[in-house]
């Protein structure tokens, strides 16, 4: 037996088949006595979402989402800020200490704390086997919160200063407003935003010179980090100006989101010992949007990142372990595999949250890791890489299962770890990234097409593969371990190494997993990260968007280049309106040809009774020069039926 981490997690190799760690691990709770309710998994120990809330003066209320198992008991473990936590052993002292609530009880009540001090928490519930054994689920990150202060303890001595905060306040009771402010605290705090994914954090000094500045930033529906966190992450984290300072300037923001900002004084006495002052109030400010016109500006060379267009992962709150992805163009869903198994929505044009569009199903159906995803529209295909190698299918719009359409991945064949999907509308491709290959499917039936069949090749690199996305003519498969994304010809499997994103590791995308592309731009998900970075795509003919007016062909993807739809009966013309993904570049032209051999050119297409063909056809050309062969075409073909008009003779 050989054992080791592999991208995804622990994997035990048992005579050449693939183990994961959760089997191993779920093995060992059943031989501990632990009962495992159906359905509820290893992930079923482990504490939701902890909250924390001051609604009393030196009160702190701890509240989280109970574990999928039912514990006799919590540990909730508090300290100051500034302290370590206490361990279990130790009695309670002044401004650190555990409680151990019942395994009922889904909040609790910290009380005597420091009025205005910052406390942290962290967490875990604890298990008695059959046997009497104790287990303990891992610690829930540590999480942060400010207590409330009385109106008595708000009064300050010293210089008088107005606290005027500009932008929307939080934190503070109405009549704590206007208090006057010691000599160590800081006045007025002012948040601007003067460019695409920049804050500008303005200050009034405090009386008393700092030797530093300690400024909290995230995004507004997040908690604040740690000051114990050295590195920053995707949208919170820590600034420390120099005391001479009075503003400090955020970038890499993500544009049009409401970001908060808290910030206090750090003092040195002539012992060495570091003190603080209060926190100032929270405050919001909006982060100016990259414009549209801005956004569409010509992005040749490919493959270079285009931050402004990153996904943003409310990763600590609802899903830490993101995995496969895939957009309709308006809405981006992204698999999860740690917490609830599902497929959650966000916005694509501004990243914000869809919950009423998450794919919330997974769980019931047992698609317990889910993996890549891909939809015709109508149905959206899970792959799932436990043990039975399957694509579950579900309707998109509401999420119910539809197992009649499920893909039974040929495990026989070598397909044991499903991981990335990708269809042309015919033929359904997985990704397996244990046999460095990918393996064909008809999608109508789930049988398997071998003759499309390619190896990603370990030779070249593209040994550990996992996500993969095509335009029509190129296939992008990402590699596990060598933080690139390969790119294959989809006709025949050769490599295209000049059309390979190399970019990744600059970029801190570290663990690619996942791709999707609407032409222009290549997003990938990190699975340790908590975002989806964005790329520019290569100049290329590809079309972006299609549509015909009066016919319903189904959802225009890039890659698929054959559509079929029915007009009203009767319907004697339509409108075609068609969209390059690089419009500067490519040329467009539109010819149809109508059931009764009429034929013509030009966006106004003219139809009749029976099948009529509307071709687009979308051209690059990278040099400019007609004579030679550096031509890129694509051809977009939709069937359109109108069916006899009725005789109402």
């Amino acid at each position: 037996m050989v054992s080791g981490w592999f991208g995804w997690g622990f994997v035990v190799f048992v005579g050449g088949a693939v183990r994961r760690w959760w089997s191993v691990v779920l093995a060992v709770v059943l031989a501990a006595g632990v009962a495992v309710p159906a359905g509820a998994g290893v992930r079923g120990r482990e504490i939701g979402e902890v909250v924390l809330s001051s609604g009393a003066p030196g009160e702190l209320t701890v509240s989280w989402e109970a574990p999928g198992l039912a514990p006799f008991e919590y540990r909730v473990s508090w300290a100051r800020e500034d302290l370590e936590f206490l361990s279990f052993q130790s009695e309670n002292e002044a401004h650190r200490g555990n409680e151990w609530p019942s395994g009922d009880a889904a909040s609790v009540i910290l009380t005597g704390l420091d009025e205005g001090a910052t406390y942290k928490v962290q967490m875990r519930a604890r298990f008695r086997s059959v046997e009497g054994k104790v287990s303990a689920s891992p610690w829930t990150d540590e999480v942060t919160a400010g207590v409330s202060s009385s109106p008595v303890a708000q009064q300050h001595h010293g210089q008088q200063q107005d606290l005027q905060v500009q932008g929307q306040q939080q934190g503070l009771p109405d009549e704590q407003q206007g208090s006057e402010l010691g000599e160590n605290e800081i006045g007025e705090v002012v948040l601007s935003s003067g460019a695409p994914g920049e804050l500008t954090v303005s200050w009034e000094a405090p009386g008393l010179a700092p030797f530093g500045y300690r400024v909290s930033w995230a995004r507004e529906d997040l908690e604040f980090l740690s000051f114990r966190f050295v590195d920053e992450e995707a949208h919170r984290g820590n600034e420390w100006p120099s005391g001479d300072a009075t503003s400090v300037t955020l970038s890499g923001l993500q544009g049009g989101a409401t970001y908060k900002v808290q910030m206090r004084a750090r003092f040195r006495s002539v012992e060495g010992k570091v003190s603080a002052s209060p926190w100032t109030a929270e405050t919001t400010a909006a982060v100016l949007a990259q414009q549209q016109a801005e956004l569409n500006r010509v992005l040749a060379p490919g493959f270079v990142r285009s931050p402004e267009r990153d996904v943003l992962l409310q990763r600590h709150s609802t899903h830490p372990n993101p995995t496969g992805v895939w957009s309709d163009g308006v809405t981006m869903w992204i698999a999860d595999d740690r917490n609830l198994d599902r497929a959650y929505a966000y916005e694509l044009a501004t990243g914000a949250r869809d919950a009423n569009k998450d794919i919330s199903t997974l769980d019931d159906a047992g698609n317990d890791f889910p993996r890549g995803l891909w939809s015709d529209g109508t149905t959206i295909w899970v792959a799932d890489a436990g043990y039975g190698q399957e694509l579950y299918a579900y309707d998109l719009d509401t999420g119910a299962r539809d197992a009649g359409k499920d893909i039974n991945a040929s495990c026989s064949a070598g397909n044991c770890d499903p991981m990335g999907l990708w269809s042309d509308g015919t033929t359904m491709w997985i990704v397996d990234w244990g046999d460095a290959k990918i393996y064909a499917y008809e999608l109508a039936t789930g049988n398997r097409d071998a003759d499309k069949d390619f190896s990603t090749r370990r030779a070249t690199g593209n040994g550990t593969p996992r996500g993969l996305w095509s335009d029509g003519l190129t296939l992008w498969v990402d590699d596990a371990y060598d933080d690139r994304i390969y790119a294959y010809d989809l006709a025949t499997g050769n490599r295209r190494a000049d059309l390979d994103f190399n970019t990744l590791a600059a970029a801190g995308n570290g663990d690619p997993v996942g791709l999707w592309s609407d032409g222009t731009t290549m997003w990938v998900v990190d699975h340790q990260d908590e975002k989806i970075y964005a790329y520019n795509m290569p100049v290329s003919s590809a079309l972006k968007s299609l549509s015909i007016s009066g016919v319903d062909f189904g959802l225009f993807q890039t890659g698929i280049f054959a559509y079929s739809g029915t007009a009203a009966a009767g319907t004697m013309s339509a409108t075609v309106t068609a969209a390059a993904a690089f419009a500067d570049d490519a040329t467009v032209t539109v010819a149809w040809e109508a059931a009764d051999g009429t034929t013509g050119t030009g966006t106004s297409v003219t139809l009749s009774e029976g099948e009529n063909t509307i071709t687009v056809t979308s051209s690059y050309d990278a040099d400019g020069d007609p004579d030679t062969d550096n031509a890129d075409v694509r051809t977009y073909t939709v069937t359109v039926t109108v069916p006899p008009a009725a005789d109402n003779s």
